[in-house]
């Protein structure tokens, strides 16, 4: 420090505020070097007097009483500067200036003393900052050092800010620092060797130590790195760890996990934990020490990414196997999407994984009781439908997993198949074929109306205008899943959900044709149908025969509306309608092509979401309060290829116009194995017609289009026409909730370093009554500090009352047993707190592993 540095800062010093009753301010300073006696003899203080202890020369200070007798008798009033070019005494006896100095103040200029007065510390560590005096030789590292650092640090804290500073950490958390170090790599790691240069080798394993009491003969990163990712997994297990890895658990276990913990659920770092939790896995071959290992406590290991390869491996090894444990493998797939660290990448084998044992559940429980029309249709709407929509889920989410080549999903495959075809569509179709043979002379229904009197039962009554959205061949089970996410995701609506009989043969021109007011006045003409002669096949026919029935009427396509028209342009069409019906096709469209045919259940995920945002633009733009989702037909789809001999010859048989898959016109009663004869004199009056249909899932030859899915037949997949209907509410809010959660525990008492906590779901998640699931995390905290680790719950069953089990693990510490400490539930979403209950933490001896 210059002479001008050291006249200033002595001059604020000697002019600061005197403490009540001192009259004069002394200062000593003790340079043990004597470096800066020159100085001293320049300076020039304003008021201020200056002694200098002097040496004779034996090297002895001669001038101890002289000065003691200025400062006492000659001059009790001056301020002085007492400057010794020696150490300050070390024995009291020896020094003779004590009783003066312990009124006065002191002054350094050495490089230490700055730094301590700098920063503030505490003078007694002045051995601590001469020891790390290299990393001091940097503003900008000092200016990071203090601003993290509290105010009167401990010296634990100084150190800890310096390996802070040197990771590039931005608070005084060592395991952040671990964290940051472990990400800069394990090889070559700029952090780690720049701690090693200005802290020395000791430090952060003596850090390692104490936060861990983890103490490593070889002090590597990876071996480190190695030891908290096998601690974790088998701390996770509690159970047998397999020989050539136990030297990779160690440490305190529960610090140990949670560390890991933290850094997997940290949404910024969790992506590099993973990365270096491959590499980890790979060198230590974890997946060849699984199979030792009990699968139900593997389900809960998020560590590695093997795990999850082994469990999917174990449940469909299961399945191919005809498990009937069907809730219990539900529950562990629902928990891997949960708390795997990899759900990106198996999250759709899972969920391929969720419909297959669905599927074997219904296998295992199918049969079909009902035999009369009316029970069978009302039964497929409740039940049945509900095996086709988990079949298409499963092809849904197995098409998304075919580059991960896992070949027990092909057997899975090949079961699934097994019991749609063979058992449930073969089963349904001999018993529905055998209710259309008694529907012939009356083709109806006791509960559910026809698809041809949906103009006349729903729109021709409505005094309010109605949209009505028709989605080609949107099967009844797309509408369901369709349904739901319109009350999940759209507020202040209801949705009623229901069906018609649809018209057979089930083709799209007679199903748009039927849901146009006709009045019954319905002719086929060379292959086209014409409504008072107006042929109803494009948009521009169907909206002159709307206007014929209300001139206030418009037809468009949805994409036209929907995508392609500015707000302007649709509010100009739609203004004053009274009547507007919006054609989609999304799964026809997909579906009828043998190119594209095999894609058509994504087409039925696109078409859900395409008229979800064909709503929200209705209500959004024309403040739509009436809105119908209907169809035309639905269709029959299956993966497996269509064999030979479910596929009739129609050589033998003279047909009206071009043949189809599902059905043929003929204009005379025909007898042909395989079939069915409908009269089409209910529809087109007089014209002498009949539709021929295959019985069960049975195709005709035909030269076009796709084989697997098709539609025409009189299957209830085919003519079952769903109804949604969507009405708005302008003036009155439906709020969406989200289901309640009740703690139930009845001690306060945390005695354990893992410790179960007990839920209770109040409601169950029912979207038609608008109780939506929610998202928590659970934790334990001492003040805004968490203490444990934490875990993220979905809380989405749909019973009422269930009952569900959070474990956490406590840091290892010294709690106090009268302090409050709190157990907090947390909404994800909306960051509400939902659960804040205090606990005292009582443990005693501690267990960390229960084996």
């Amino acid at each position: 420090m210059d002479t001008e540095k050291i006249r200033a800062k002595l001059t604020e010093r000697f002019s600061g505020p005197l403490e009540p009753l001192y009259k004069r301010r002394i200062i000593f300073w003790y340079d043990p070097n004597g470096e800066f006696q020159e100085t001293v003899d320049g300076l020039d203080i304003d008021d201020v007097k200056i002694l200098k202890i002097e040496k004779n020369r034996k090297g002895r200070l001669n001038n101890i009483f002289q000065i003691k007798y200025t400062l006492e008798c000659e001059d009790t009033a001056s301020n002085y500067l007492v400057y010794s070019p020696e150490a300050r005494p070390k024995e009291k006896e020896n020094n003779w200036l004590l009783d003066i100095e312990l009124y006065s103040e002191d002054f350094s200029a050495d490089k230490t003393s700055m730094l301590i007065d700098e920063f503030g510390f505490d003078k007694g560590y002045r051995e601590l900052i001469e020891k790390y005096a290299d990393f001091f030789n940097n503003k900008e590292r000092k200016k990071k050092l203090d601003d993290i650092l509290p105010e009167n640090p401990a010296a634990q804290n100084i150190e800890l800010g310096i390996m802070a500073v040197l990771s590039k950490t931005s608070v005084l958390n060592f395991e952040t620092v671990l964290r940051n170090i472990f990400m800069n790599g394990l090889e070559d790691n700029k952090y780690y060797s720049e701690i090693e240069k200005y802290c020395g080798n000791e430090l952060f394993w003596t850090f390692i130590e104490r936060e861990f009491e983890l103490a490593l003969e070889k002090k590597e990163l990876k071996r480190l790195l190695y030891t908290f990712l096998c601690t974790h997994m088998f701390y996770t297990i509690r159970g047998e760890i397999p020989l050539n890895l136990q030297k990779y658990v160690a440490g305190n276990k529960q610090n140990l996990y949670i560390f890991v913990d933290h850094w997997l659920n940290d949404k910024k770092d969790s992506r590099t934990f993973l990365e270096m939790s491959k590499a980890a896995e790979r060198e230590l071959n974890i997946s060849s020490y699984l199979g030792e290992l009990d699968l139900e406590k593997l389900i809960s290991v998020n560590t590695f990414k093997a795990v999850d390869s082994f469990v999917i491996d174990s449940i469909a090894a299961a399945l191919v196997g005809g498990l009937e444990e069907f809730d219990t493998y539900k529950e562990w797939i629902s928990l891997r999407r949960d708390i795997s660290s990899w759900n990106a990448e198996f999250r759709d084998i899972y969920r391929a994984l969720a419909m297959a044992v669905d599927m074997a559940k219904y296998e295992k429980y199918f049969h079909i009781k009902e035999y009369d029309k009316d029970e069978l249709f009302e039964a497929y709407l409740k039940k049945y439908s509900g095996i086709d929509r988990t079949y298409r889920k499963f092809y849904e989410y197995y098409d998304r997993t075919k580059t991960l080549n896992t070949e027990k999903l092909e057997k899975i495959k090949e079961r699934v198949e097994g019991f749609y075809l063979k058992k449930y569509q073969v089963s349904l179709g001999q018993l529905w074929t055998q209710c259309l043979l008694n529907m012939k002379e009356n083709y109806s229904l006791v509960n559910y109306g026809k698809q041809l009197d949906f103009y006349r039962n729903h729109i021709e009554k409505m005094d309010e205008r109605v949209f009505v959205i028709i989605s080609d061949a949107l099967r009844y089970e797309v509408a369901t899943e369709l349904g739901e996410k319109l009350l999940a995701r759209l507020n202040a609506n209801s949705v009623d959900l229901d069906a018609m009989l649809g018209c057979v043969p089930s083709y799209t021109r007679l199903g748009m044709a039927a849901l146009l007011p006709h009045n019954g006045n319905l002719e086929y003409k060379d292959g086209a149908i014409l409504i008072d002669g107006i042929d109803s096949s494009g948009t521009q026919g169907r909206e002159s025969i709307l206007k014929a029935k209300n001139p206030e009427s418009v037809a468009v396509q949805f994409d036209d509306l929907v995508k392609k028209m500015s707000r302007a342009e649709a509010r100009e069409l739609i203004k004053g309608k009274e009547v507007v019906y919006i054609y989609h096709n999304r799964i026809d469209a997909v579906g009828d092509k043998r190119s594209t045919e095999i894609d058509v259940f994504n087409g039925c995920r696109t078409a859900i979401e395409e008229i979800i945002d064909g709503v929200k633009f209705l209500t959004n733009t024309f403040s739509a309060s009436n809105i119908f989702i209907t169809a035309d037909h639905g269709f029959l789809y299956q993966r497996e290829n269509v064999e030979a001999y479910e596929k009739l010859e129609l050589n033998d048989v003279e047909v009206l116009g071009n043949s189809n898959k599902r059905f043929v016109y003929v204009d005379k009663e025909i007898s042909k194995d395989g079939t069915l004869v409908f009269d089409m004199d209910n529809i087109f009056k007089g014209q002498n017609m009949k539709a021929l249909v295959p019985k069960d899932m049975l195709r005709f030859k035909s030269a076009g289009g796709g084989v697997n899915y098709v539609h025409g037949g009189a299957s209830l997949q085919e003519i079952t026409v769903p109804l949604i209907k969507y009405k708005h509410y302008r003036n009155k809010q439906y709020e969406l909730s989200k289901t309640d959660i009740e703690f139930i525990n009845l001690s306060r008492k945390i005695r354990n370093n893992v410790t179960k906590f007990k839920f209770i779901q109040v409601h169950g998640v029912d979207e038609t009554k608008k109780i939506l699931a929610r998202i928590i995390k659970v934790g334990i905290y001492d003040g805004n500090t968490l203490i444990s680790n934490e875990r993220t719950h979905k809380v989405d069953a749909s019973d009422e009352e269930t009952y569900f089990e959070i474990s956490l693990t406590l840091k290892k510490g010294d709690y106090d047993r009268n302090k409050d400490y709190f157990l907090r539930v947390v909404d994800i979403e909306s960051d509400d707190i939902l659960i804040n209950e205090a606990f005292k933490i009582d443990i005693g001896i501690v267990n960390e592993f229960d084996f």
